[in-house]
């Protein structure tokens, strides 16, 4: 692998200084190798035969994803994340999706900016299906009308053989929950063109923070494979490129069935043996993030406490024990937040209280949770308006109303004395 950066040390000096504040002025102002690398169009359609094309497509699993979650969390959901149609007849979202593996020949991946990836192919057109751009998306425009206004192409590193890109544009790069529902189960899709085993690369966005490369070795990828890219500015060729479309679509919040049954079939069973016994009641705290704390989480807690929940900070469990935590648990409470994509690993049956400040309300979890057949409930606390946009909300401290969550705990507690007077039934269910 090499890379050749041919800058004068004056515009490196000021590029370094733009990639430190964020990039978009100088990538869509500053020309650099413009001539060169800058796409000359759109390739809506990506197919052709095995002798030599220099883009191929393969079709991967496609169907509709129907869930049910409640009408008004779905009324409550944040402007900004209600990016399904719910129907009222059946309480459903309904997605319906294709996804698509590609391979391209002497293929690029791009991306400058946190909301958006390219795929370019050797003939210097975006490949419309592999790429993605959350605006575009959020606009109502489909990936036929995906524009790259960049100037600033600096020389790509360049790979030998095949490599995987698991690249998502930056934000998500960061996000355990993005990175479990939208980067892994593209390799789902990449095993329809080869299996994991033959790849030479796998390319990924952001650091390993201590669960990306634990999850790719449970899918039997070596570390040695794994290249990290930390800059928002990525350039990347390989001999052949390959790639997964968006698993949740163009703009949904619904992460597909083939996605979740991916995750359950393959991570459940290649989990390294803990010896330990799980806690049943678990109470996610996020008090070692900077978002979306519990203002009075000390009342809070000792609230839970006294009803047998064990506090947990997520940070300090590695990938194979959250796994584990979640699937032993039988009731989880939680502030949203990345953490629950988790949910994906529970047993059905399980209780679940997501806790929301009113401005970042949002129902992927609930959606993770009806496709588990787990019993789901929420609980929204503050004022909508102190979240007017994504940023603001997800900064937003939750001061909780202790005798809602009692409620809550009351019920459950109702409903498990009325559990132990049944008879009981065999658990075939898996046990890790």
């Amino acid at each position: 692998m090499t890379s050749s950066t041919i800058m004068p040390t004056a515009l490196k000096r000021i590029t370094d200084t733009f990639k430190r504040r964020g990039l978009d002025w100088i990538t869509a102002n500053v020309p650099y190798n413009l001539h060169r690398f800058a796409p000359v169009g759109l390739e809506n359609v990506c197919r052709g035969n095995m002798n030599g094309a220099d883009c191929l497509e393969y079709p991967g699993p496609r169907g509709e994803t129907a869930v049910t979650i409640p009408h008004d969390l779905y009324t409550s959901t944040a402007d900004f994340m209600r990016t399904d149609a719910f129907d009222t007849d059946t309480g459903t979202v309904r997605v319906h999706g294709e996804a698509h593996a590609w391979k391209i020949r002497r293929g690029r991946i791009y991306t400058n900016a946190t909301h958006q990836y390219f795929a370019i192919s050797q003939a210097n057109r975006i490949v419309a299906g592999a790429s993605y751009n959350h605006d575009i998306a959020l606009a109502g425009k489909s990936g036929n009308e995906l524009t790259l206004s960049a100037r600033f192409f600096p020389e790509p590193v360049h790979f030998s053989g095949t490599v995987a890109s698991l690249v998502l544009g930056g934000g998500p790069a960061t996000n355990i929950f993005h990175w479990m529902m939208d980067a892994l189960p593209r390799l789902h899709l990449i095993e329809q063109i080869m299996p994991l085993d033959d790849i030479d690369h796998f390319v990924v966005q952001g650091a390993d923070n201590g669960f990306r490369l634990r999850s790719l070795e449970m899918l039997g990828i070596p570390a040695s494979k794994v290249h990290f890219f930390t800059d928002q500015l990525i350039h990347i060729q390989a001999d052949e490129l390959l790639l997964g479309s968006h698993p949740r679509g163009w703009l949904s919040n619904i992460s597909p069935d083939w996605s979740n049954t991916f995750h359950r079939n393959r991570y459940l069973s290649n989990m390294r043996p803990v010896q330990r016994i799980w806690p049943k009641k678990i109470y996610i705290s996020r008090r070692d993030s900077s978002l979306r704390g519990v203002a009075n989480e000390e009342a809070l807690f000792d609230q839970l406490k006294a009803h047998g929940y064990q506090e947990i900070l997520l940070s300090e469990y590695n990938y194979d024990e959250k796994i584990a935590l979640f699937h032993h648990a039988r009731e989880v409470i939680s502030m949203s937040g990345a953490g629950l994509g988790f949910l994906v690993y529970c047993q059905p049956g399980t209780r679940v209280l997501e806790l929301f400040p009113a401005g970042f309300v949002h129902y992927a979890n609930a959606a993770l949770a009806a496709q588990a057949d787990l019993d789901y409930h929420y609980l929204v606390f503050g004022d909508p308006a102190a979240g007017i946009n994504s940023r603001d909300a997800q900064r937003q401290p939750l001061q909780v109303d202790h005798r809602q969550i009692q409620a809550v705990l009351d019920n459950w507690s109702a409903m498990s004395q009325t559990d132990l007077a049944k008879p009981a039934v065999s658990d075939t269910r898996k046990s890790l």
